[in-house]
């Protein structure tokens, strides 16, 4: 006979946690992922618990993973049973090795709270396989925390650029980072941005013959890292990496075009 396509209902907890305070908006996604999945499979969210800035191996000192063995004690003593905990990743759980998860997850199955939901699906706690590939994951955690942290990362990257929100990295030369995370430009260098871009698409021109005339025009110059921090004249991007024409090459020089006739950049940078 087929099996049912209804999944079962439970009563179940949100368990969100980040290791450090510089990732305020992790919890917030947590939580509404979990609350999405919790809709998805029939879960009825019946408490929501935190712990911000606390790493993973350390239990006794995580106030809201205190509170939520406490409360699914509670319910099950007052006939209300909590039947899984809805959480991102299990390492929000923990962190530590398979001996301290052990007491975690005793507490949790003897309140009745013996199943998980997460990312990765559905797991079953009092299931021998689902028991003894969660053992492995826990000891050998520093590679699942490599696959766990990249997906971290994917999801809040995909969020802001959902948002049209920066995603992170070394801005654009020409725009700083508004209080709501989007791109803005900087007052005095967005009409040289344009200047730029205009000037190598219509003239005979390279990236280091750009910079020398930023140089000459007394504009300030792209920030530079590491060993082209430590050239004198900052030659541009092109001087990085890319052989400097010697000194007898033919090279047609061009003629800037003024910024205030500067137009905005059309079509691609490609030449």
């Amino acid at each position: 006979m087929a099996k049912s396509s209804v999944r079962p209902a439970y009563r179940g907890v949100i368990y969100a946690r980040t290791s450090t305070t510089q990732r305020e908006a992790s919890i917030g996604e947590q939580v509404e992922w979990a609350e999405t999945a919790s809709a998805r499979e029939n879960v009825t969210v019946v408490g929501t618990f935190r712990d911000e800035g606390i790493p993973g191996d350390e239990l006794a000192r995580r106030p809201g993973l205190v509170a939520l063995l406490e409360f699914v004690e509670a319910e099950q003593q007052a006939g209300r049973p909590v039947g899984c905990v809805v959480c991102w990743d299990l390492d929000r759980l923990s962190r530590s090795d398979s001996f301290k998860m052990a007491v975690l997850l005793e507490r949790l199955i003897e309140a009745g709270a013996s199943r998980a939901l997460s990312k990765e699906g559905w797991h079953d706690w009092e299931d021998d396989t689902d028991r003894i590939l969660n053992i492995l994951k826990q000891d050998f955690s520093r590679r699942g925390y490599a696959r766990s942290l990249s997906g971290n990362v994917a999801r809040s990257a995909a969020k802001r650029a959902k948002l049209g929100q920066w995603c992170g990295g070394r801005r654009p030369y020409g725009y700083t980072l508004g209080p709501d995370k989007h791109l803005l430009p900087i007052p005095g260098r967005a009409e040289w941005v344009t200047w730029m871009f205009r000037t190598y698409l219509d003239e005979d021109t390279s990236l280091e013959e750009l910079a020398r005339e930023l140089t000459r025009r007394g504009r300030r110059r792209p920030s530079t890292r590491g060993s082209a921090a430590r050239r004198p004249p900052w030659r541009g991007p092109a001087a990085s990496g890319t052989r400097r024409p010697s000194s007898g090459s033919c090279r047609t020089r061009f003629t800037p075009a003024p910024c205030s006739t500067a137009a905005p950049i059309r079509g691609s940078t490609t030449r």
